[in-house]
């Protein structure tokens, strides 16, 4: 497999690559297929041992790039493009890749692909926000530890994070479909608990500028904050003592936010707030109940997100 740079200049193997970043103090590389090699047909574990070597050199994947068809006459190619898009979505979940770029083909003659269809995949973020990518993401920094529990209550959505999963042969993943406002026999207690709620998604209205004009009616609303709050209740008792639970929007609404992690306070003294050893981006506000992200100040999208430690 040969790579080349995000300088575009060279293209070397992937020893070489590495070594002629470190000598010339690249700090991020640009993977794409080349000759006969498509990164997306990569097997995942020759995936994760690149994705090792760049973490130990210090080094990331600024983009992913493929070789694709720029005409699909045939509905049933226009599917085998789409399913190498995906592909390589899933190598860019593992690589921490921040971007896919360059790809263009055309429908067939009956008409275009739909925009929504096409959009994720043209200089769009690894999509660690949405529930595939979460998925993906902690499956991969579990290392094949533990167990891990995706659930959704749409079966839809669920399929696809069942794909994803498989597709990255994650054995330790059980997909469900689950109504996470009430407690399930089927879930074990757990360690760790990422409760990521529905909610008004007014932190991406740059990705999704009709929701500016879907204002939610007052009943909407509070039906909106009791559903997250039951969660919340859910998977409280859900979680073991000691173990954490993160709440997390896409919303910057206080009342989704700071007001909901306080309400589920007073419900739960025996959670408190904690805050992950990990360094938060530039720009964001951190409080009492939470971080937020508002897109004017971090250049980001806008999510909140709290954890807390369940004491006893």
């Amino acid at each position: 497999m040969k790579i080349s740079f995000i300088t575009d200049e060279v293209t070397q193997s992937f020893d070489e690559a590495v070594r002629f970043a470190r000598q010339n103090g690249l700090a991020g590389l640009e993977l794409r297929s080349v000759e006969d090699t498509a990164i997306d047909m990569l097997p995942a574990e020759t995936l994760r041992t690149w994705r090792r070597r760049l973490d130990a050199e210090g080094l990331t994947v600024c983009g992913l790039a493929g070789s694709f068809y720029k005409c699909a006459p045939e509905p049933d190619a226009v599917e085998a493009e789409l399913a190498k898009l995906e592909r390589l979505c899933a190598a860019a979940d593992i690589l921490g890749c921040a971007f896919i770029r360059g790809f263009a083909f055309f429908a067939p003659e009956e008409g275009p692909l739909p925009a929504e269809t096409l959009a994720p995949y043209f200089e769009r973020p690894v999509r660690l926000l949405e529930q595939r990518g979460k998925t993906l993401l902690l499956a991969e920094e579990m290392q094949g530890q533990g167990a891990l529990y995706s659930c959704d209550v749409a079966e839809h959505r669920v399929g696809l994070i069942r794909s994803a999963v498989e597709r990255m042969g994650f054995a330790h993943v059980t997909a469900l479909c689950n109504d996470a406002t009430r407690p399930n026999p089927k879930l074990p207690a757990a360690d760790r608990i990422l409760v990521d709620a529905p909610c008004s998604g007014l932190g991406i209205l740059a990705k999704k500028p009709d929701i500016r004009y879907k204002t939610l009616e007052k009943a909407r609303h509070e039906e909106l904050l009791a559903t997250q709050s039951s969660i919340l209740d859910t998977a409280a008792a859900l979680l073991k003592a000691g173990g954490r639970l993160v709440y997390s929007t896409c919303t910057i609404a206080p009342a989704e936010n700071e007001e909901q992690v306080a309400a589920f306070l007073a419900r739960h003294p025996e959670f408190r707030v904690v805050r992950p050893a990990v360094a938060f981006p530039d720009g964001m506000t951190l409080g009492e109940h939470g971080a937020l992200s508002v897109p004017t100040r971090t250049g980001m999208d806008g999510f909140f997100l709290c954890a807390m430690q369940k004491t006893q």
